[in-house]
């Protein structure tokens, strides 16, 4: 008889160290991560078509694939994350290998490596990286380039030009 209780905690020991843990509310991937962080920066939801709706403002910063409506500003943080969204009003694209697609966008920062962007107009554009790819069907107002080996295009006009990086390819295509 002493031996059921040993052998149930030699078990309960082996499932802790095994690193079976519960679920909890707030907890990793939950979504109330950027609420947990300091306020409510993320106030969006998801529809039943798996469309993240943005309600502001939203961060993004685990790899997968996201489909995002209109958005006032979004966040793309970390690597690998593929977003489709919306009109956006400021996009900021921070890390290695995102690739966005967007309708409008306001204003957009790109800091990192080896990201694409491809959206239908774009307000201003600032690039601080290196091989990032930049497709815009519509006219780009600004564009501004510290990094280097960056391709952007657009389709229409490109207002004015700031580039201080090497091997830049900024072209308008009209």
């Amino acid at each position: 008889m002493r031996r059921l209780p040993a052998l149930l905690a030699l078990a309960s020991a082996s499932l802790l160290l095994a690193g079976c843990v519960p679920f909890l509310p707030g907890g990793p991937g939950s979504g109330d991560r950027d609420r947990d962080r300091g306020g409510d920066r993320d106030s969006s939801r998801q529809d039943d078509r798996g469309t993240v709706e943005c309600e502001g403002e939203l961060t993004l910063d685990e790899p997968g694939d996201y489909r995002i409506g209109d958005c006032d500003r979004l966040t793309v943080r970390g690597q690998d994350v593929d977003v489709d969204a919306g009109k956006i009003g400021r996009l900021d694209v921070e890390g290695d290998r995102h690739e966005i697609e967007a309708g409008e966008v306001g204003e957009a920062t790109v800091t990192g490596t080896d990201s694409s962007l491809d959206v239908r107009t774009l307000g201003r554009i600032v690039v601080d990286g290196d091989r990032n790819d930049i497709e815009v069907d519509g006219p780009i107002g600004r564009v501004e380039v510290v990094g280097n080996d960056n391709e952007i295009e657009a389709r229409e006009a490109i207002g004015s030009v700031q580039d201080d990086g090497e091997r830049n390819d900024i072209r308008a295509t009209e």
